[in-house]
């Protein structure tokens, strides 16, 4: 009997040599939402459902197969996460498991709209970096996370518990490391968590969503940060 040898891009209905380059409205409409819709993805292994403030970027990347070269950190990976917390300032929680955090880079990267089941769906694409402990203005370290976040229509079913992430390796000509300086190259990496169901899915965010709505009302400025009123 023959063996037939295909490639991970075969195996998953893709052509060999495939590359993931979805714009921000695919994102959304063909990932982001239907993820919180509990519905199927379109295909395995190009969008993950993980958290960046669990790891470092390096080793979420590693942890899901992706990078580990240049040309293969440059084109990075891309995620599903849930939305950052609100910490007692107002801001957004940033800090990552192992030292570091993401930083806001003020500069909203694009913005539109997409119409789903009939509902209209503003989103916002925001730039961030992965900055060393203690020095936000010289820690950068080169790896960058585009987020799309978006804002549900009045009386909508779906809250926006997740957020869209694209997180990826630049030196920008400086002779950056894609492990900086500081770091344990070992970085201890929980085990992935079993996907929930969709009634699990749904129950755990109708509770966030209920907590956010209890706790406090957030307004997104143009930034794409949240603000306590």
């Amino acid at each position: 009997m023959a063996v037939v040898k295909t490639t991970a891009a075969e195996a998953v209905g893709l052509s060999p040599g495939f590359k993931f380059e979805p714009t921000d409205e695919m994102l959304v409409e063909h990932y982001l939402l239907p993820h919180l819709r509990g519905e199927n993805l379109p295909f395995a292994g190009v969008v993950f459902v993980d958290d960046p403030r669990k790891l470092p970027p390096w080793a979420l990347l590693d942890r899901h197969g992706k990078g580990g070269d240049r040309d293969r950190d440059r084109e990075g990976a891309y995620f599903i996460a849930p939305a950052a917390a609100v910490a007692k300032d107002g801001r957004l929680a940033r800090s990552v498991a192992g030292g570091g955090r993401w930083v806001n880079q003020k500069k909203r990267e694009g913005e539109g709209t997409v119409v789903v089941g009939g509902e209209a769906f503003r989103w916002v694409k925001s730039s961030f970096s992965f900055h060393r402990d203690g020095d936000r203005r010289r820690g950068a370290t080169g790896w960058v996370m585009h987020e799309v976040a978006f804002v549900p229509p009045p009386g909508s079913a779906v809250a926006a518990t997740h957020r869209a992430c694209h997180i990826f390796f630049t030196s920008h000509g400086q002779h950056r490391k894609r492990i900086p300086d500081g770091y344990d190259a070992a970085v201890k990496k929980e085990p992935l968590e079993k996907p929930l169901d969709h009634q699990e899915q749904s129950n755990q965010d109708q509770e966030q969503s209920n907590h956010q709505d209890q706790e406090q009302r957030i307004e997104r400025d143009g930034s794409g940060e949240a603000v306590s009123r």
